[in-house]
């Protein structure tokens, strides 16, 4: 390799510590660092050529450390500041570049270190040239992005730094839009690392971070994500409801991945619990967005490892337990209150839906039996059948509603009104969340995935009364759109190779007093043989 490539490096050293006032110092440097910083962009050859060369590397970490920005500050020259700023940035180009061919020495010369206090140096100086600053740090947010892509080399000496670093876009809100994608790139390996997250929760300036930045700006402005949400929260009519997500997740941009990943590995993480339960009390509002964003980052990706299933489910399940327990101590009260319903319904739906979404795995399985979760499911499934009112929605041929009607769990028509109002939204047609609705249909599917192929489960589910339960619930129900189809994919489940739950049923079906197509639709007839016995048996024709 060549000399001249670092004679130039070696030059642009003594520039940016000893800051000379004559614009044609920069100039000149500047003529000759260019073609480095685009060749270096282009020719994969000579950029690890130079990326594999240690005083190429030593050189820039001299040029950054030694970086004086306080002498240009001296000066009150807006142009000699400008050229200054422009050389800096062009140090830091060349080393975004070869630090995609090489991590191992920039790490071991700590050059992240540097280029952090550099950049906090050059805030702390208030440049009056905001287009340049803001550029400087896009630019070190890739050359960052780069040097943690394999690994990350956390410095917990450094996490100050670094915490006011990611603060940044804070105090520049007219400037984050280009900066975004590569500060959740950099975030996203960041949050790799089991040590920063650790310190990172215990940083006075993360909620600024983690809730106002990543959150409340880039999620709400500049993500469909909080409008997933807000079809997820639609309640009554939900027929465009599916369609409507499907569609928001095939159009999902760069941005709206990048920060599902960050979310990712933030709610799996086994600081982010604490965090999320100590923030009920206090900030209600801010609790009840983490909970909806974990539930749509928890459903929406798939391959999770069993450190990250047992990461989510230490903050969903304690939630769902503590809102289940809110939920009986609320129907016990024998009063609807629309406003208190809202939040345990958001809670239990939440955590339900990422229990449901979850339940295939069988280390949730395990999970969920070990902290008796088959035993809460059933109680809360119980609890919400008695209280909960049947609502099915009169439809004209095009679909629209015209009206309603409303029953117990006993299929009897309720005739008092004022329960009526209090669960339904006459004038638009709404189930309201004093009704819970899907609550019961999340559970059911959860029970399907813990009994499918698990004889011991199919027999506690019968002990603990949870197969009348789910045989109740085998009509359509649009408070539980669904949820006939769920109970009898259960039911096939409860049933496979169990007797002792078939002779249940059968017992069952042979009291009812008026015939349904429910068995059948499992796949299931009631025969009674000569003797007189009751017995399950395979449909004919049904093939299983």
């Amino acid at each position: 390799m060549s000399t001249a490539e670092l004679s130039i490096i070696s030059g642009i050293n003594g520039i940016l510590g000893r800051p000379p006032t004559s614009i044609e110092s920069y100039s000149v440097i500047l003529e000759s660092l260019n073609p480095i910083v685009i060749k270096t962009a282009q020719d994969e050859i000579y950029r690890n050529e130079l990326a594999s060369t240690f005083k190429i590397w030593k050189e820039l970490d001299n040029a950054i450390e030694n970086t004086n920005v306080s002498i240009v500050m001296q000066m009150n020259n807006d142009e000699i500041t400008f050229w200054y700023l422009r050389t800096l940035r062009g140090v830091l180009l060349l080393l975004r570049n070869l630090s995609a061919s090489n991590q191992e020495i920039a790490q071991q010369l700590l050059i992240q270190n540097k280029v952090l206090r550099a950049f906090l140096t050059l805030c702390e100086c208030n440049f009056p040239n905001i287009e340049m600053e803001t550029s400087i740090y896009i630019t070190t947010l890739a050359l960052l992005h780069n040097l943690t892509k394999i690994s990350v080399l956390f410095d917990k000496s450094m996490i100050d730094q670094l915490m006011s670093f990611l603060n940044y876009p804070l105090n520049h809100p007219d400037n984050e839009v280009d900066l975004i994608y590569p500060y959740l790139l950099f975030f996203e390996n960041l949050a790799q690392s089991d040590d920063f997250l650790y310190y990172f929760f215990r940083h006075e300036l993360k909620d600024a971070i983690l809730y106002e930045f990543l959150m409340i700006n880039i999620m709400h402005s500049h993500t469909h994500l909080f409008k997933y949400l807000i079809i997820n929260d639609k309640l009554g009519l939900n027929s465009t409801r599916e369609d409507e997500i499907q569609d928001i997740q095939m159009n999902m941009s760069n941005i709206d991945l990048a920060i599902l990943r960050c979310f990712r590995k933030i709610i799996a993480n086994e600081s982010f619990s604490p965090y999320l339960l100590g923030l009920e009390k206090v900030e209600p509002k801010k609790y009840m967005n983490f909970l909806r964003i974990g539930q749509v980052v928890a459903t929406s990706m798939e391959k999770w490892d069993k450190y990250e299933l047992t990461g989510i489910m230490t903050w969903c399940f304690e939630i769902f337990d503590r809102t289940a327990l809110e939920i009986e101590d609320y129907f016990e009260k024998g009063s609807d209150h629309i406003l208190i319903a809202t939040i345990l319904h958001q809670k239990i739906s939440s955590t339900l839906d990422i229990m449901s979404s979850f339940s295939r795995y069988e280390h949730i399985q395990k999970y969920i039996l070990s902290y008796k979760g088959l035993d809460k499911l059933i109680n809360l499934l119980g609890i919400f059948q008695k209280n909960l009112i049947r609502i099915n929605f009169i439809k004209d041929k095009v679909g629209s509603v015209q009206n309603f009607k409303t029953s117990d769990s006993m299929g009897n028509k309720i005739t008092d009104t004022e329960k009526i109002n209090n669960r339904v939204d006459y004038n638009n047609f709404n189930i309201l969340a004093t009704n819970f609705p899907e609550s019961k249909l999340l559970i059911v599917e959860i029970l399907g995935n813990l009994c499918y192929k698990k004889t011991d489960m199919q027999d506690e589910i019968r002990l603990k009364h949870g197969l009348e339960l789910i045989l109740s619930n085998c009509v359509i129900d649009d408070n539980d759109p669904f949820i006939k189809e769920r109970c009898i994919t259960c039911i096939k489940f409860l049933l496979e190779g169990n007797e002792e739950n078939q002779k249940f049923v059968a017992g069952l079906e042979a009291k009812r007093a008026a015939d349904d197509d429910t068995l059948s639709e499992a796949g299931y007839q009631v025969d009674i043989d000569k003797n007189g016995e009751i017995n399950l048996l395979p449909k004919k024709g049904d093939e299983r």
